[in-house]
C-alpha cells in the first residue's frame, strides 16, 4: 500500500515538473532564441523575410506582426518561438 503511495507522489511529482518545463519553454522570447543559437536578429529577420527595423520592433515587443509573419518566426525558430505568444503577447511577459 505504501508503495502505491510514493509511486503516486513521484508521479505527481513528474508531472509538475513537466509542466514548469512546458511553460519555460513555451514562452520563449525571440531574442532569447537568437541569443542560444547565435544568430544576429539581421540574419533572421532575412530568414523570415522582414526588414531589420521590423524584426527589430517585434524583438523588443514593441509592434505585433501579422500572421503570416508569426507563423514564419514560428517556424524559423522550429517552434521555441510559438506564434500564438507573438499575436498575444501576455502583459505580465
Amino acid at each position: 500500500m505504501q508503495m502505491i503511495c510514493y509511486t503516486t507522489s513521484f508521479l505527481s511529482f513528474l508531472s509538475l515538473w513537466a509542466n514548469l518545463l512546458h511553460g519555460i519553454m513555451f514562452f520563449m522570447k525571440i531574442k532569447e532564441y537568437l541569443d542560444k543559437a547565435d544568430m544576429t536578429y539581421a540574419f533572421a529577420a532575412r530568414m523570415i523575410g522582414v526588414s531589420r527595423r521590423c524584426m527589430g520592433y517585434i524583438m523588443t515587443e514593441g509592434y505585433i506582426p501579422s500572421r503570416k509573419v508569426a507563423l514564419k518566426i514560428e517556424e524559423f525558430t522550429k517552434g521555441a518561438v510559438k506564434a500564438k505568444d507573438l499575436l498575444f503577447p501576455k502583459e505580465d511577459n
